[in-house]
């Protein structure tokens, strides 16, 4: 009930949700018509009896579902406890119950001299009335573990004994399911599943499963629309997930889902940088040294076509010089011829003038 309230108080719809209620036992069994009452109350009066207790009891809780009274068990009756069914024979009930310890005998342990056995017993109290029985000692008890329970976050641990022989290496299956339908574990297990047990803060759950939600275009606003995003891109219904105002309510189905989607997801991730490191370890270990092997042989290309290059600039760089040597030769010789030329025309106009004043000369004489 506290845990249904819990997620009442969290705005979430719980009334799907069907859960075993124990508090009608417990009250049949500590309220003031309950079980131990009316045994109290054939301790207090003289005439009470085994069988008037039971007839006092059969009589107040016959309409119970909690209680059973075979026809044929004249002194047993039958409590249907959370944790399973127990029959109890009256016989000596109310011995046992009026069987409170003596005054004398916490005297007697306190007075030792051992320092454990002076502390086993509370000191005497003294108490007007009625003494209290071991029912009443019994019920007061577990009406503070009632309200110690109902004020706090209880954690449980259970003992469960893998088998009855006191032996190394042994486990006996039926024993310990035994054990632990008589402890409420598996009753436990049952109210946990019927209800939301996987309860984590909006903070938390978006750290957890943002992954799911990479580049998928979620609400990343506040903590709780990115949570709610995640829950619809997981397609998990009302009755398997449920955003409260703090946290994420959800059975342990949808937390299972969760975590699966989650390592899915993780995994194409995975993929994804296996195949680019893959990437560069082929280039690093298959295409590389092709690459180089290629670089070689582009470089000795380079290198022949730069020999042929200069081999053949120099080539043409003699034949140029050759060329340049016959032209030079040919001008060399064009200049001589010509120069003989221009020296025999002025030889002969030279001759011509000499002729031509010497006969001025032997006319001005004559």
């Amino acid at each position: 009930q506290k845990d249904m309230d819990e997620c009442r108080a969290e705005g979430v719809d719980v009334t799907s949700v069907q859960f075993p209620d124990n508090t009608p036992c417990l009250q049949m069994i500590t309220a003031k018509t309950g079980i131990l009452s009316l045994l109290d109350a054939q301790c207090s009066v003289g005439s009470g009896s085994d069988d008037g207790f039971l007839a006092s009891v059969e009589e107040a809780h016959r309409s119970n579902p909690f209680f059973d009274k075979k026809i044929l068990a004249k002194h047993d009756f039958i409590v249907h406890h959370y944790a399973g069914s127990v029959s109890y024979t009256v016989t000596g009930f109310l011995d046992k119950n009026r069987d409170t310890l003596k005054d004398a005998w916490k005297v007697l342990l306190r007075s030792s001299t051992d320092a454990l056995t002076s502390t086993l017993l509370p000191e005497p109290v003294d108490t007007k009335g009625p003494r209290i029985t071991a029912g009443g000692f019994f019920k007061s008890q577990l009406n503070q573990l009632m309200d110690l329970i109902n004020s706090t976050n209880p954690h449980w641990i259970r003992c469960i004994k893998p088998h009855p022989a006191k032996k190394p290496r042994m486990f006996h299956g039926v024993s310990t399911m035994q054990q632990l339908a008589s402890a409420g574990v598996l009753g436990t297990v049952k109210i946990r599943k019927a209800g939301y047990p996987v309860r984590i803060p909006f903070d938390d759950f978006v750290a957890m499963y943002k992954i799911i939600s990479h580049g998928r275009g979620v609400d990343t606003s506040t903590p709780q629309a990115a949570a709610a995003d995640i829950i619809k891109l997981a397609s998990l219904p009302a009755a398997m997930a449920q955003i409260g105002k703090t946290r994420v309510f959800m059975k342990s189905e949808a937390y299972t889902a969760l975590e699966t989607l989650k390592k899915e997801t993780l995994v194409d991730y995975a993929r994804v940088a296996q195949a680019y490191c893959r990437a560069i370890v082929a280039r690093q270990t298959k295409i590389k040294p092709k690459l180089k092997g290629a670089s070689q042989d582009i470089l000795e290309f380079l290198r022949k076509g730069v020999r042929k290059l200069r081999y053949m600039r120099g080539k043409e760089k003699d034949e140029r010089t050759e060329t340049e040597e016959e032209e030079a030769a040919e001008w060399l010789q064009l200049v001589e011829e010509y120069t003989y030329f221009l020296e025999t025309v002025m030889v002969r106009l030279l001759e011509k003038e000499r002729m031509r004043k010497a006969e001025e000369e032997e006319r001005q004489r004559q």
